[in-house]
């Protein structure tokens, strides 16, 4: 892209050549970005900047000196930095500054810094960087050009810091936020985004959607909101040409950036024009999106609207701790209770699924804060699903801020950013995040104990291994989820008794190692090829060896029995073991059971029933058939089809009896049982 020349009321213009950037995570998902593609959609509305520039998108990874030298006679280069791809942009400005160091870096984003005094010393730190954006960029960002072109001082440009002549920095007074975003072009409109596919083709997995803009909440580990932020919105006329571009060029998967999706009367409507162009046209078919914090009764519409048009998505619970200081810390206010139970009510009914996020390491947390929050989220919902994050420290969220890390004694560690579920493959420059492995109220120790418990809960709950144990157990003869689980975890560690679960502790403390030096906080397991978290790695390897894990299990729980005085019907106990069993698939294990139960235990284990509290007794004998039809190649084709979204494993299909079948096929449960375990293996043990 050489510079061109062209004629303007009759003055010989040179066009100059601006590249924006906005590299994507080292993810195997590449998204349309969207941040970039506004920036670009804003600038060349403008006469003055379309005769000034030459303006190019650049947002494949790639190596730094690589993509530096696709550039070519660059006079300024813009950088959209997020903490999944900061030092990537980073490392490319620095290349290209030595390579041309004539040319303007701007940097933007929410990973640059907002303070004066961090803004001082990120330009210490990167010498190389000439202009910062704090805020909104759309706008600015084009005031930038039209001064340069102009030959304007930069002093007149509000929202930037820059680097003044004698060494300083100046920094100007924040710009507003944008009132009406709707007067923004859209990047799906106006060719911007045609270009990119054309360019990077089936390298695109998905796109990014806004239909508003700004959040009413001011919580202190998130960058969106305060107390200046208010939601505009962009025409439902835009939205929906939008949504029919995304159908038209056939992508499946919409990220949506929008902050509270349901918290507008219209986005029902926006709902079901997404769901009917699924329907019609195929695309798009999964919309990962941030819910509405507190859901009320228009949300199961929309949820309506796009299961009825076969979307794919999860409705998301607001729940981030259960302990009330922890709340009021981090200045978030948990959905309701009713509200919650509503949920999942209408999720058993509706058959939709929904989840909740809990963070680990929050403010004022404790171990058995933690725990207890643990063992709420261990609902008797077969659709009610939970993930456990680490907490992290993102810049320009109060919870960044060095006073607020002060105030509640927050110690991190500076981690490698890693995805899950991707193979592992050179990332060019590695990214960091820090991670919050203490506070004022939880020990390093007690933050390992509290990592331990929650993605082992995960994996043997979450994850379905022994959902129908657990739920039994506690329906039947109150146990508690935390005692047990305690029990299980300190009984098994470095127990060579029980090497299955043994060995899924000792992933979950080696990723714990990883993080307190400094590590990743993935794990690549040497007999798997997918980069894992540290539930789907616990998950895994306890299914490695599918009947040791539920024997071992098996053998705890009667000792935990013994232990505790719990007395169990051995035969209803041991049937319920051989359905969760069969309802588990492996890649390394027959998947298709057919089984006669004494019980219904597909209708005692459905949500409604177990709320009316209905008997085991009550249940009449049953012939079903569990079986999984997908057929794996190895373990890592089994994870990408049995795990969706590092929230829901899914179980074999169950199936009631039908003339098809021969009877005398089906296998009487307890020899079922006998078979699989041999009884005198599990008494000798106990």
């Amino acid at each position: 892209m050489p510079p061109q020349e062209i004629e303007s009321e009759g003055i010989l213009i040179q066009k100059k050549n601006v590249y924006i950037n906005q590299f994507n995570s080292a993810s195997s998902r590449n998204l349309i970005p969207l941040a970039c593609g506004l920036l670009y959609s804003k600038s060349i509305t403008i006469p003055r900047i379309v005769q000034n520039y030459n303006i190019k998108l650049e947002i494949m990874r790639d190596q730094p000196d690589v993509i530096a030298s696709r550039y070519e006679n660059p006079y300024v280069l813009a950088y959209s930095c997020y903490f999944w791809n900061l030092n990537q942009s980073l490392s490319v400005a620095k290349c290209a500054k030595q390579k041309y160091p004539g040319v303007l870096i701007i940097v933007g984003g929410p990973s640059v810094p907002i303070k004066d005094d961090e803004i001082k010393e990120f330009y210490r730190e990167y010498p190389f960087i000439d202009i910062i954006v704090g805020g909104e960029g759309e706008e600015v960002f084009s005031d930038i050009l039209l001064a340069l072109a102009d030959g304007k001082d930069l002093s007149e440009v509000d929202g930037i810091s820059y680097k003044t002549k004698d060494g300083g920095v100046l920094i100007k007074k924040r710009s507003p936020y944008i009132k009406d975003v709707s007067v923004l072009p859209s990047p799906y409109l106006d060719g911007t985004f045609d270009h990119l596919l054309q360019r990077y083709g089936k390298a695109l997995t998905g796109v990014v959607l806004e239909t508003n803009r700004g959040c009413p909440f001011t919580c202190t580990f998130c960058f969106w909101g305060g107390p200046d932020s208010k939601i505009s919105q962009f025409g439902m006329d835009r939205v929906y040409k939008e949504l029919e571009w995304i159908s038209k060029n056939k992508i499946s998967y919409i990220f949506g950036a929008d902050a509270n999706f349901g918290i507008l009367k219209r986005d029902l409507e926006i709902s079901k024009q997404l769901a009917h162009l699924c329907k019609t046209t195929g695309y798009p078919k999964i919309l990962v999106i941030n819910w509405t914090k507190n859901a009320t009764d228009k949300i199961f519409d929309i949820v309506d609207a796009l299961n009825e048009g076969g979307v794919t998505f999860m409705l998301t619970t607001s729940v981030q701790s259960h302990n009330p200081d922890t709340l009021e810390a981090i200045k978030r206010q948990n959905i309701r209770l009713e509200a919650f139970q509503k949920i999942l009510d209408e999720a058993a009914k509706r058959n939709f699924h929904t989840y909740s996020e809990l963070i680990l390491g929050l403010p004022l947390e404790t171990y058995d804060t933690f725990k207890r929050g643990i063992a709420k989220t261990m609902t008797p919902n077969v659709n009610y699903h939970f993930n456990i994050y680490n907490c992290i420290l993102i810049p320009g969220t109060e919870m960044g801020d060095p006073d607020y890390v002060k105030k509640y004694n927050i110690h991190t560690r500076r981690c490698e950013l890693h995805f899950g579920k991707t193979v592992d493959a050179d990332a060019y420059v590695p990214e960091y995040q820090n991670i919050v492995v203490a506070n004022s109220t939880m020990p390093i120790e007690d933050w390992r104990k509290a990592y331990t418990f929650g993605y082992f809960a995960k994996a043997i709950y979450g994850f379905r291994l022994a959902f129908f144990i657990l739920l039994y157990l506690k329906k039947e003869y109150k146990v508690n989820y935390e005692d047990l689980l305690e029990f299980i975890i300190q009984e098994s560690k470095n127990n060579p008794l029980y090497p299955s679960i043994s060995d899924s502790l000792d992933v979950l403390h080696r990723m714990q190692d990883s993080i307190l030096n400094n590590g990743r906080e993935t794990i690549k397991l040497d007999w798997v090829k997918t980069i894992l978290h540290p539930e789907a790695a616990c998950f895994i390897t306890l299914l490695r060896n599918k009947r040791s894990f539920y024997l071992e299990l098996l053998i705890l729980l009667k000792k935990y029995f013994s232990q505790n005085g719990i007395s169990v019907n051995e035969k209803s106990f041991e049937e319920v073991f051989v359905y969760n069993y069969c309802s588990a698939p492996s890649w390394n294990t027959n998947n298709f059971h057919k089984v006669k139960f004494n019980h219904n235990f597909a209708e005692y284990f459905e949500y409604e029933y177990y709320k009316s509290a209905k008997r085991l007794e009550n249940s009449l004998p049953y012939k079903l058939i569990i079986h999984e039809e997908n057929k794996y190649e190895d373990i890592d084709d089994f994870m990408s089809k049995q795990i969706y979204g590092g929230l829901i494993f899914s179980l074999s299909k169950i199936q009631a009896y039908s003339k098809e079948f021969d009877p005398s096929e089906f296998i009487e449960a307890q020899k079922y049982f006998g078979d699989i375990f041999r009884r005198e293996e599990i008494y000798q043990e106990t």
